[in-house]
């Protein structure tokens, strides 16, 4: 029986350009000047409309707004943060992995009205999105680079953890894997795709116990699992 190892196997992906539903207010708490308000409230009118298409426009009008804002402050994480959700309202990742991490970089943990939140989110929605592409062109090592930047600062993202334990297991890492899979487990104890990924590299570390425990976790939320079911049978 051969256990597969296939470059989707262990990857759950979100759609490229979906439109990120934050749970954090946008705006700032505390009173700004009228030309900040404007910035920020094409990015309230886009979380109040369905339509797509008025989405896409109010990204890109409230884009041109904060790169006039992004001029005087370029420093600013919370006008960072603003750009980068308008480019991923507009479907642009690698200009929201830029700005969110610049976000990051510079601060936004403020004690009142944090907005690292939703940096942190933007960040880890875009690198997932941007995978998918690197990934369909077989850019594997790009992918994987994009992912370490988002780990440093969202290091408990569970989609994030377990792609990374699968870069490393492809990388023939197992220990490192090992590490990634138990962080993802931390935020989902019942996540199939980790506790396969566990089963997969306790297999391949030659230790059957947990190989054969790991695999049968997986069957008891998916009886079907066909990798669970080849690694539970060899290891008996």
């Amino acid at each position: 029986m051969k256990i597969t190892n296939n470059e989707n196997s262990g990857l759950i992906w979100y759609g490229i350009a979906v439109l990120l539903v934050l749970s954090f207010s946008i705006f700032p708490s505390k009173k700004y000047p009228n030309k900040w308000e404007n910035s920020f409230s094409f990015a309230d009118s886009i979380a109040k409309v369905n339509d797509q298409n008025i989405k896409v426009k109010l990204a890109e009008d409230g884009l041109v707004e904060a790169r006039k804002m992004y001029s005087e402050f370029p420093y600013h994480a919370r006008i960072q943060m603003l750009l980068g959700y308008y480019y991923f309202v507009l479907g642009n990742m690698d200009s929201t992995i830029y700005y969110s991490t610049k976000s990051l970089e510079n601060g936004s943990g403020g004690v009142v009205n944090s907005i690292e939140p939703i940096s942190q989110e933007l960040l880890a929605n875009a690198t997932i999105n941007k995978g998918i592409s690197l990934l369909a062109k077989g850019d594997t090592n790009s992918a994987f680079k994009i992912y370490l930047n988002a780990s440093k600062y969202n290091s408990h993202n569970l989609i994030i953890n377990k792609n990374l334990a699968w870069f490393y297991l492809n990388q023939n890492k197992p220990d490192i894997a090992l590490y990634y899979y138990y962080t993802a487990l931390n935020n989902n104890k019942t996540d199939a795709d980790v506790l396969l990924g566990l089963a997969r590299t306790y297999f391949i570390k030659s230790n059957i116990d947990s190989a054969h425990y790991y695999a049968n976790r997986v069957l008891t939320i998916n009886p079907d699992n066909q990798d669970a079911l080849n690694i539970s049978n060899l290891t008996r």
